[in-house]
């Protein structure tokens, strides 16, 4: 089974039920997660243009990017996956009810995975269903291909 058709079977029409951040970010999705080196949403500059005029607290934060994406992800709770997309390099885009979209960029250049499917919220090494480790690359797990 292709990986988009994989992603696509797991994930519409379940919802974002949990987000944690960290080294990496996890979304939960019911029984799966996708864990992600990082998240891209069209709405950060707003949010981080916001905090810089609004929160002194925003201007000394060490991940300041963070809560924008926090606030973002934190609006996409409960809300349903109605799509899912991939394009030639594996960036993933996830589109929610109401209009709420995601990318899941395959650019960070200083690790050895990017995003990832499972059902354990670890990174690809230890479980996935479909993972992306550099641009251009995808793999589907043995059993799922």
């Amino acid at each position: 089974m292709p990986a988009l058709e994989i992603l696509k079977s797991k994930l519409i029409g379940n919802y974002l039920s949990n987000i944690a951040m960290g080294d990496c970010w996890t979304l939960r999705f019911q029984r799966y997660s996708i864990v992600a080196q990082n998240i891209i949403s069209k709405d950060e500059e707003l949010f981080n243009n916001w905090m810089d005029s609004n929160y002194p607290l925003y201007r000394t934060t060490v991940d300041k990017v963070n809560i924008a994406k926090c606030a973002i992800l934190a609006s996409y709770m409960r809300r349903l996956v109605t799509d899912i997309h991939l394009d030639g390099a594996y960036n993933l885009g996830i589109q929610f009810e109401d209009g709420g979209e995601l990318v899941i960029p395959v650019t960070e250049s200083v690790v050895d995975w990017q995003w990832a499917l499972n059902m354990t919220g670890k990174p690809p090494y230890s479980d996935y269903l479909v993972a992306c480790f550099f641009e251009g690359e995808i793999d589907v797990a043995p059993g799922h291909k």
